[in-house]
């Protein structure tokens, strides 16, 4: 850990300027519904970590382009500015991988999917409302994915995926086990307006 999150020199540092990034993407992002549909109207159990830290936490992975829960840790271990920009007051408080892993898998539900797909479409209502000639110009296109799985691997861990095949240059043809992201992109502002995965 580069940093411990009582230490003086840390306290007296200069806060860095992604903390103000993170800080207006959190304000930006509408997800007061999100955050209710998780939370849920009752709880059960033993209070855990607040769902608006692990929001917070997933919103920090995909803006710093994290590629992994774990390089999402580490970043949180080695900068305590980012970390209580998450809401994370000490190194001893830090949600632990399978509970990020348990919330991300949470928000990929199928009922989760369309609250969560609510918060990109009020996104792009805003874009439209504030944006000279938003969705005028766009630009449409599908890219692969490819599942982490094994589809010969009993049980299958990712039966959502499929075999999917598109023509290349010539005769030659790829094949892929995973999925399909099609995607509409304002050409002016290059921002998304509408996902679709199959």
């Amino acid at each position: 850990m580069a940093y411990t999150y009582g230490r003086a020199s840390a306290q007296d540092a200069q806060e860095p300027p992604i903390v103000k990034e993170l800080q207006a993407v959190f304000t930006a992002v509408p997800a007061d519904d999100l955050l209710a549909a998780l939370i849920g109207k009752t709880r059960r159990g033993p209070k855990g970590h607040p769902v608006e830290v692990l929001w917070r936490c997933f919103l920090t992975r995909y803006y710093m382009g994290l590629p992994s829960i774990a390089s999402l840790i580490r970043t949180l271990d080695d900068n305590p500015f980012i970390a209580r920009a998450c809401g994370i007051e000490s190194a001893d408080w830090r949600p632990s991988q399978p509970t990020f892993s348990r919330f991300f898998a949470r928000l990929a539900r199928p009922k989760m999917v369309v609250v969560v797909k609510n918060v990109m479409r009020e996104m792009v209502r805003e874009c439209y409302r504030t944006l000279p000639h938003f969705g005028k110009v766009v630009a449409i296109d599908s890219t692969d994915i490819k599942a982490w799985s094994n589809k010969a691997k009993k049980p299958f861990t990712d039966p959502d995926a499929a075999w999917a095949v598109k023509s290349t240059s010539g005769t030659l043809k790829k094949f892929w086990l995973g999925y399909k992201a099609h995607l509409m992109v304002d050409a002016a502002y290059e921002l998304p307006v509408a996902l679709n995965v199959t």
